[in-house]
């Protein structure tokens, strides 16, 4: 297997990373919605649509829309989802968090002005408390559902650049952070443990970006700079499960299922894989490899072009969802590999590029799946 490297898309990936999104227009795919799928935007935009055209032609998506401009966000960055199906998602350059309810009631969780900065990972435990990290403010905060905030990890504590959010059945809190390849934990009680991401035979990391949380309390975190996947088990022993020698390439989104299967996407290798506890690997998506359209030969490429951070999900019936940042849609992988495009650029009809840049992914105990557009400044949410 081999890979390309474009230069000039990468570069202007990481620009979007590290900074405002710069709302550069790129090449929408002609497919529309997957018919098996309604989609409808939950938070974002203006107006309504009545589904894109391509690929197989016109679909109705049963789009509806809640405006941007009146919710305040602006380049949303990651989703989580809750145990009760409330919608979490953070605005990047607006500086805030929001939560959708599943009756679509939109509220402001966390505003401008109460500490953090260039707002990106969030997760939720299991008692609705939301965790929130500022990149350029160094500090993670959590967000009680009566509204208080506190805040939980800070620059004090050696935080730099954090990336990644994961909560365990526990309540512990899982932090990568970038800037020093490490990782921390917090515990309910506000315990804060540094976590070590090297190995006594040299295994290493750099550029912690996502990171999760098995059911044994082992934590995965990609390193986005090292090309790789280090493996924390409980117990403190560090192994390295994929790397670069994999074909993975600068990988940012990671997500565990309840078999604790491990799922990685490559941004610059645009692909995505498993691997199972006993360290089998497998690619299970990428930009080349062809699925049927309906009726027709299989023919037609995935379109899969740099994969974000918060860009992998899976649901409890092992269903995997992938965003493609520069391709601007997302894919569902079934168990037994069948691979399907659930939204793309057209999305609900209402623009040119309904949906552009999406970066975070999450999936619903229902199997609702919500995807974050970056650029449009909107949450879609994708429906079976």
């Amino acid at each position: 297997m081999s890979f390309s490297r474009n230069p000039k898309s990468f570069a202007r990936m990481w620009r979007r990373c590290s900074c405002a999104a710069a709302g550069v227009l790129i090449v929408a795919l002609a497919a529309s919605c997957d018919p098996a799928l309604i989609t409808s935007v939950i938070i974002g935009g203006g107006g309504t649509g009545g589904g894109g055209s391509g690929g197989g032609g016109s679909v109705d998506c049963g789009c509806s829309r809640i405006i941007t401009t009146a919710d305040g966000l602006a380049a949303p960055y990651c989703v989580a989802v809750d145990n009760d199906n409330n919608v979490y998602t953070t605005g990047s350059d607006s500086n805030n968090a929001f939560k959708i309810t599943p009756d679509g009631t939109v509220t402001e969780i966390m505003t401008a002005d109460q500490g953090l900065l260039d707002v990106r990972a969030v997760g939720v435990d299991a008692d609705g408390n939301a965790f929130v990290a500022g990149r350029d403010s160094n500090n993670v905060v959590k967000i009680a559902p009566d509204g208080t905030i506190t805040e939980i990890l800070t620059a004090a504590d050696g935080l730099s650049d954090p990336r990644g959010i994961a909560v365990d059945a526990a309540g512990n809190v899982f932090v990568s952070s970038f800037g020093t390849n490490e990782a921390y934990q917090v515990t309910p009680q506000g315990v804060v443990t540094l976590i070590s991401l090297r190995g006594e035979t040299g295994e290493r990391i750099s550029g912690p970006s996502g990171i999760a949380v098995d059911s044994t309390g082992a934590i995965v975190v990609a390193g986005f700079r090292s090309s790789n996947v280090l493996k924390v088990s409980a117990e403190g022993v560090v192994s390295e499960i994929i790397s670069d020698a994999d074909g993975l390439l600068r990988p940012f989104g990671i997500a565990v299922d309840s078999d604790n299967n491990v799922y990685v996407s490559g941004n610059e290798s645009n692909n995505a894989f498993k691997i199972t506890p006993d360290g089998d690997i497998t690619e299970i998506i990428n930009a080349e490899r062809t699925i049927p359209p309906p009726g027709g030969p299989s023919t037609a490429r995935n379109g899969l072009a740099l994969p974000f951070e918060c860009s992998v999900a899976v649901s409890a019936e092992g269903n995997v969802y992938v965003s493609g940042f520069q391709s601007d849609n997302a894919f569902q992988i079934t168990p037994d590999g069948e691979i399907s495009e659930i939204i793309n650029t057209i999305a609900d009809g209402s623009a040119e590029q309904a949906l552009d840049d999406p970066t975070g992914v999450a999936v619903g105990n229902d199997g609702t799946v919500y995807i974050a557009g970056q650029d449009s400044h909107n949450v879609f949410r994708v429906t079976p």
